[in-house]
């Protein structure tokens, strides 16, 4: 049953639902490597979909971090600080 509260309630989590994922910057790959896949000419001009944690400033934040990457503003860097 769906509350008017809970409107997901009572329907199945999708794919990563309720999990935490690191920040951009701090994951596994790295910035380089996401520097090096955004400024490759195979993506260039290709839309990309971002998934961004939404507490605090980290949208914004991953957004003008991979921004920043694409135009090489941080090409090199293993990694950025917050």
């Amino acid at each position: 049953m769906t509350s008017a509260a809970h409107p997901a309630a009572g329907r199945r989590a999708g794919p990563g639902h309720g999990r935490s994922r690191p920040r951009t910057d701090a994951g596994s790959i790295g910035a380089a490597p996401l520097a090096e896949l955004l400024t490759h000419p195979a993506v260039s001009g290709v839309p990309v979909v971002v998934e961004a944690p939404s507490e605090d400033d980290g949208h914004a934040r991953d957004i003008s971090l991979l921004c920043a990457l694409r135009d090489g503003v941080l090409a090199g860097r293993a990694t950025v600080a917050g």
